[in-house]
Parts: structure tokens; C-alpha cells; sequence
């Protein structure tokens, strides 16, 4: 018997916690709406009145655009048409370029736990765009995916991109930090600079909240149905993201699989991780490093985190008990 959970992979607590200090004698406006298979929150604190309607039209059309560049789950996406076609050389769009030479950095600093050109085997999976159904593949199967997966592979000079003909690229795990982003940017130019922006739980912030405090985002306590935050991080022209695996599975017999993939053996990561958040100087950063270090486990994601300079802060669960541990990086963030 198969038992299936397939919510939101949104392990950051999409919420701004209110801190109650001095009022900046602005007011708040939120908008929100669904965008790459999950939903936006935007709060913007301004002196001035701030147009809602016209301000959700702008980042509609931003949104808009990022998934037309790289979405997997769009078939005529920039992404997807060049995942099907029998070239192996693309003159890449701006965007898709930059979010493809981040997620190829961190491809590079960590390539046993992060691979951009694993969208084999999340399909094979089921948690792709494709869903195949609730069990689990065959070995054939998985063996087959992985001889197509390789990020060294793939050249990015500039926006020239060449790769093996037939490999797939799947940027899930680091647009909507970049989305986040150029949501901020956009703002900025439009003159705020009091804001919180957030993508399916990934989060960039800048200024004071309503009250004149720095916003403050809570690291959920991971459950099935959502839990209280287990601490609260301040940002300020900072991202944040979380990725873990305790809301995207299945399970098959008494097996649970979820939805991160190891680039290296195949097969979903089993160890006892439950979510790992980071702290970047921007969203798209701190949503490719959650989930690589999410992929490596608290040991090994610690090591790397530690040698990185990463601000990490991992759960996980220990003799029926939930643990957590933070980097050096993230200790100094938090206690600053």
C-alpha cells in the first residue's frame, strides 16, 4: 500500500514575525498570488500610498517572466525547449543565464550533493513535472536516469551554453530564490526600501516592518501540518531559505521517499536531516546552498558549510528527538 504526501516543499515558515518596537510611521501593503506551483507574499512599508493593484500587476509580469525562462513544469519555456531539443549549443536569455552560472557554482563547490542537470531522476522519481505514480523505480531505471545526470558536463561561457545532447537542466531549486530577487530589485527601483519579499518559503528582506524593527522570519519546526518556529532570524538586505524533505514523499511499503535526489548514487537521500536553512547575501544563494547542504546531511553539510563560510542552521532527529545544529556563520548572524 502506497501512503502519499505531496504538499508544498516549503521548509522556511512563510512568516514575518512582528517584533513589536518604534512605528516607522508607515503602513504596510500586502499582495500576493500563485506563481512557479506555489504562492508569493509581498509586504511593502512605505510613507507614501502604495498602489496594491498596480504593484501586483509589476511583479505578476516579473514572475511572469522568470518562468517563462526557466520554469520545467512550462513545456514552452525557454528551460524546457532546450531540455527537448537535439542541439547542444543555446545562446541563453540573461536571467536564465545567471540563475544557471550560480546553480553550476555551487554544482562545482559541492558535486556530490548538488546537480542542476539531475532532472532525470527527479522525474523518474515522480517529483517532476512528469509524475510517473507512487513506487518506486527499478534499478535499470535509476541507472539509466543517472548516466544522463553529470553537471560537469555543462559549459556556461558568458551566455553560451553547450551540453550533452538529451540532458535535462532543472533549476527548481534555486529560481524561486531568484525570483525573490528580482522582486527586491525591481522595488528598489521603484523606490522602497522597506520590504519583504517571499517565494514558497524562500525570503528576502531589507529595512523595518511597521513597527521599526528588522524583520524577523521564523525557521518552521518541521511537521507534516506546520509547526511553531523553532528560532527567529533577522534579516536586512539578506536572503533566507530552507529546503527539507518532511512535506514531499511517498511511501511504499514501510520506505519513505523523498523528493531530494543524491546526483551520485540515484536514489533519494535516507538519512536523518529533516531541514536545513541558510542565510545568503541574496535568496537565490541561500535556496541552491539549502538544498545542497539538505543533500549532504548535517556531517557532512556541517564540513562543508563550515569551509564555506555558510550560514547554516540543520535539524535533524537523534534517538527519537529533534536536534539542531548551527554553522559558526549562522551563530554570529543570529547573536549580532
Amino acid at each position: 500500500m502506497v501512503k502519499l504526501n505531496r504538499l508544498l516543499k516549503t521548509g522556511l515558515l512563510a512568516l514575518f514575525l512582528v517584533v513589536y518596537g518604534c512605528d516607522t510611521g508607515g503602513t504596510s501593503t500586502l499582495i500576493e498570488g500563485p506563481t512557479m506551483g506555489t504562492r508569493y507574499h509581498i509586504v511593502v512599508v512605505s510613507e507614501d500610498t502604495v498602489d496594491g493593484e498596480a504593484l501586483k500587476q509589476e511583479v505578476d509580469r516579473i514572475l511572469r517572466s522568470i518562468n517563462n525562462s526557466m520554469s520545467t513544469y512550462q513545456s514552452d519555456s525557454e528551460l524546457s525547449l532546450i531540455n527537448v531539443s537535439e542541439q547542444t549549443d543555446f545562446r541563453l536569455s540573461t536571467a536564465l543565464a545567471e540563475v544557471l552560472s550560480a546553480a553550476l557554482a555551487i554544482c562545482e563547490a559541492a558535486p556530490t550533493h548538488y546537480d542542476v542537470s539531475i532532472g532525470p531522476l527527479v522525474n523518474l522519481w515522480g517529483f517532476g513535472p512528469s509524475n510517473r505514480g507512487d513506487e518506486a523505480p527499478s534499478e535499470q531505471d535509476v541507472q539509466r536516469a543517472l548516466s544522463q545526470v553529470g553537471c560537469e558536463r555543462i559549459s556556461l561561457v558568458d551566455q553560451q551554453l553547450s551540453r550533452p545532447q538529451g540532458m535535462y537542466i532543472d533549476l527548481s531549486s534555486i529560481a524561486k530564490g531568484y525570483g525573490a530577487d528580482a522582486v527586491a530589485r525591481r522595488l528598489e527601483m521603484l523606490g522602497y526600501s522597506h520590504y519583504m519579499v517571499e517565494i514558497g518559503g524562500e525570503v528576502v528582506a531589507k529595512g523595518r516592518n511597521e513597527r521599526g524593527t528588522i524583520w524577523q522570519i521564523g525557521v518552521e519546526r518541521p511537521s507534516l501540518e506546520g509547526g511553531n518556529p523553532i528560532l527567529a532570524v533577522a534579516l536586512d538586505s539578506l536572503g533566507v531559505a530552507t529546503s527539507g524533505d518532511y512535506r514531499n514523499f511517498f511511501v511504499e511499503g514501510e520506505k519513505r521517499y523523498g523528493h531530494t535526489i543524491n546526483p551520485i548514487t540515484g536514489y533519494p537521500i535516507q538519512h536523518n536531516t529533516l531541514s536545513v536553512t541558510v542565510v545568503a547575501e541574496n535568496a537565490m544563494q541561500a535556496d541552491g546552498w539549502a538544498t545542497a547542504l539538505n543533500s549532504a546531511g548535517v556531517e557532512a553539510g556541517y564540513e562543508i558549510a563550515t569551509s564555506l563560510d555558510l550560514a547554516a542552521f540543520f535539524i535533524y532527529a537523534e534517538d527519537g528527538e529533534l536536534k539542531t545544529l548551527a554553522s559558526p556563520a549562522f551563530t554570529e548572524l543570529t547573536e549580532q
